[in-house]
């Protein structure tokens, strides 16, 4: 009985001091296995799926409730950073609209038309000027799929364009940040200063910027403008510069290596709007606020039409040419040589038989005189004209030999 009690008394003392310590206890073991499960139970990164080529990060795009059809499929970069007011009025110009067709009136840039009203930034692919200059915002710029920055120079006695100007943004850049231009010439440095030199946003000869360096804006010419890697997310890379000092091997976007020109300048980074190339338009209807109209395939096209626009007017041209020409050749033969049948003397024809091709070739120029003028040209006739006036001009050629042996 003894035992009995003194194990009752236990437990009961027992029980007591765990209930009273109990809360500091589940509250110690909790934040022990919280913090375990943090670090320890954390999924290691070879637990996870690899990305493919086809997964695409949906927290960088922005998407919508689809409410009506036209925005079920929509899917835009998101862009934070970008200034939602007006561009500055100095550095814009008016575009005006021309279709898709040239100072003839002829279309050639086919599906082109309509479109959002819109003013062309005139953006700096130049940079001359040296100086630091202020990087003031980020900007949108309707005519390129990069994003374009305005910046200000420090320099108080610039002023106008020199003062502020439109250059591409590069991956990264923001307001605040500082570039400048070293295509007048690059300092002599090492060390810090030439890390410092080397960053997003400056401009370089391409001779100084180290190998294995991500660039974009490339010109092909030491004075020339950029010209090279200018769209949304494109870079090229420095690979090699030659021992001799002329040129220097760059990959392009596309994997090809071109060789530039070490005096050729190229501005630090990558162009900005990587994701451009992700969105997703959503409808027609957006195309046609970019200025395109609908894709119609070949096939779907009306012959007739296709012909008479192409193929029509081009042989309406050559037999006009041909009908000139004929007229000039019946002149000559005319009066240089009164009797045809001189002409096919080298070709062993008898007087007959020549007189008679002289007639037919006759007939042949002018049938192609006579089409040359008419506004109904059919393609059966003028390739007929044409047919008989190379006919012609092989009996020309013999013509010529006769008189130039006699």
């Amino acid at each position: 009985m003894l035992g009995v009690g003194a194990l009752r008394t236990f437990s009961s003392l027992t029980v007591h001091s765990c209930s009273r310590a109990s809360p500091n206890i589940l509250r110690t073991t909790t934040i022990s296995v919280a913090r375990a499960y943090a670090t320890q139970f954390a999924p290691s990164p070879k637990d996870q799926p690899k990305a493919t080529s086809l997964d695409v990060d949906n927290n960088v795009f922005k998407t919508y409730k689809p409410v009506s059809p036209g925005i079920r499929h929509l899917r835009r970069p998101i862009n934070d950073h970008i200034y939602e007011g007006r561009p500055v009025r100095v550095l814009t110009t008016a575009l005006r609209k021309k279709g898709g067709r040239n100072s003839h009136g002829r279309i050639t840039v086919r599906f082109r038309g309509g479109g959002h009203k819109r003013r062309v930034r005139l953006i700096d692919f130049g940079r001359t000027e040296p100086g630091e200059y202020d990087v003031v915002r980020i900007e949108y710029d309707p005519g390129r799929s990069a994003h374009i920055a305005l910046i200000k120079a420090r320099d108080p006695k610039a002023e106008g364009r020199a003062k502020w100007k439109y250059i591409l943004a590069t991956e990264g850049m923001r307001s605040g940040d500082v570039v400048q231009s070293f295509r007048m010439g690059v300092p002599d440095a090492t060390g810090v200063l030439r890390a410092s030199i080397i960053r997003p946003g400056n401009v370089l000869p391409v001779r100084a910027i180290p190998t294995g360096t991500v660039i974009h804006c490339v010109s092909i010419s030491p004075t020339g403008k950029a010209l090279l890697v200018r769209s949304a997310g494109s870079f090229a890379q420095v690979v090699h510069h030659e021992e001799s000092g002329r040129y220097s091997h760059v990959r392009l976007q596309s994997g090809e290596i071109r060789k530039i020109l070490q005096d050729c300048c190229a501005t630090i980074g990558r162009v900005s709007n990587v994701n451009w190339k992700g969105r997703k338009i959503g409808k027609a209807g957006r195309n046609r606020w970019l200025g395109w109209r609908p894709r119609v395939r070949g096939v779907a096209m009306n012959a007739s039409v296709f012909l008479c626009q192409s193929t029509a007017c081009n042989i309406l041209i050559r037999a006009s040419a041909l009908g000139f020409l004929a007229r000039t050749i019946l002149t000559v033969v005319d009066a240089v040589n009164p009797n045809p049948t001189n002409i096919l003397c080298l070709s062993g024809v008898g007087p007959r038989k020549a007189s008679a091709r002289v007639n037919l070739v006759r007939r042949a120029l002018k049938t192609a005189i006579r089409w040359s003028f008419e506004s109904d040209l059919g393609v059966r006739r003028s390739a007929r004209a044409v047919h008989r006036v190379v006919w012609f001009s092989i009996y020309l050629i013999e013509w010529r030999l006769f008189w130039r042996t006699n």
